[in-house]
Parts: C-alpha cells; structure tokens; sequence
C-alpha cells in the first residue's frame, strides 16, 4: 500500500484503522483553521456546530482546497486500503467526502456519544468517519473528583455491542498529536472532556464522512 504506514485494529467487531499524520498535512490543517479564524466572515461561512453533536467552543468546515489537496495525497490511499481490507474481490471506484471540518474543544467541552449516520436519507448517510489530531493542550488536568484507576480526560471511547466475560465493547483511547483514525460512520463514540486553567489551551482535531463506491464490473 504505497508507503503510507497504517494498522488495523479490531477491539471488537468493527475494525478502525490508526495512521499518523504526516507533518505538512498538520501544518496545512492549522493554518486553514487559522486562516478561517482571523475573518469574522469566513468564520460565518464555515459554521458547522448546528449540524453535529459537540459541545464544542466551535465547529468549522475545512476549505475545500485543503481538503482536496490531501484527499488526493493522503486520505485515499488509507480509505483503499480500509475498504478494500474488508471486500478483498473489490475495487473502488470513488470516494465521495460528504463533510470535513474542524474542531474546536475548550475546557471542560464534550462529545456526547453519538454515529455520524443519517439513517432517513441513506444517499447522504457515509460510509465511514474519521478523526485526526492536529493540536493539543499544554497543560490537562483531571477532573477534581476523577478516579486514577479510571482517567478518561480529553480520552476519545468507541462503543460497540454487549460487553461480556469475552467480548470488549468499550475501546478508549488516548489522543496523541498526529494520531488518525478510520471508522465505520455507524461507529457509537464519544469524546471526553479535559480541563485546564489556561483559557487560551485547546484540542483542535478535524473529522470528515465519506460514501465509498464500488466498481461493479
């Protein structure tokens, strides 16, 4: 698969792939996102929150050249070898981003589990999720009543099924910079809030849908 290094983990049925951003794409993705921030009117065109289930400082959609630009670089060859990992006799024909954008989490902000599936429209609902890390905060501390054992803050968890004696339902993961992750739209997830006393810190990460097509021949 060209020589883009990725994994494919299974913690339980569903399978998400974990890849590491190269560094131009951070940077390109940061300073789109800073771009939009220093004009009060792109950051009017770019709202997105009123369309997705964060409870996040902001959500704005990423420029369309930068999201193409590494479609075409980057995103593709992963979404190949994701789709193509599980129907082994196909081949993709297209892939289609429904919707890019970044994201913006302060203290104390939060994700409350939710899919990116749109159920009653199945020509809109994606085929798969994503979400890559592109800064984070200098300084995170926990929750003031939050258990060692069971430090969850700034965590990002899937969810999936029944948990039993044999069988995970739950995946958590720690979000590091440059971190990427690939997973089915109808993925249940959530993201947990950090909190710091600098107002100033953030976790900006950005996430996009995409429908994958098949060649039929």
């Amino acid at each position: 698969m060209s020589d883009v290094k990725c994994a494919l983990l299974k913690p339980f049925g569903s399978t998400i792939l974990k890849s590491e951003l190269p560094d131009d794409l951070v940077k390109d993705f940061y300073n789109d996102l800073t771009k939009i921030r220093q004009d009060p009117q792109l950051v009017n065109q770019h709202k997105f929150g009123h369309k997705l289930a964060g409870n996040l400082y902001k959500e704005l959609l990423i420029s369309h050249d930068t999201m193409l630009k590494w479609k075409q670089k980057y995103f593709d060859t992963l979404i190949v070898h994701y789709a193509t990992s599980h129907y082994k006799h196909k081949k993709v024909k297209q892939i289609i981003i429904t919707s890019a954008w970044h994201n913006i989490q302060k203290s104390g902000d939060f994700n409350p589990c939710h899919t990116h599936t749109h159920f009653e429209d199945k020509f809109v609902s994606p085929d798969i999720s994503s979400v890559g890390y592109i800064k984070l905060p200098q300084s995170m501390s926990e929750y003031k009543h939050t258990k060692p054992h069971h430090s969850v803050g700034g965590y990002i968890e899937f969810m999936e099924g029944t948990e039993d004696m044999f069988t995970n339902a739950n995946y958590l993961l720690q979000p590091n910079l440059a971190d990427f992750y690939i997973f089915p739209a109808s993925l249940r997830h959530a993201v947990y809030p950090f909190y710091s006393d600098n107002e100033t810190d953030e976790r900006i990460s950005f996430s996009f849908n995409a429908k994958i097509v098949f060649d039929e021949k």
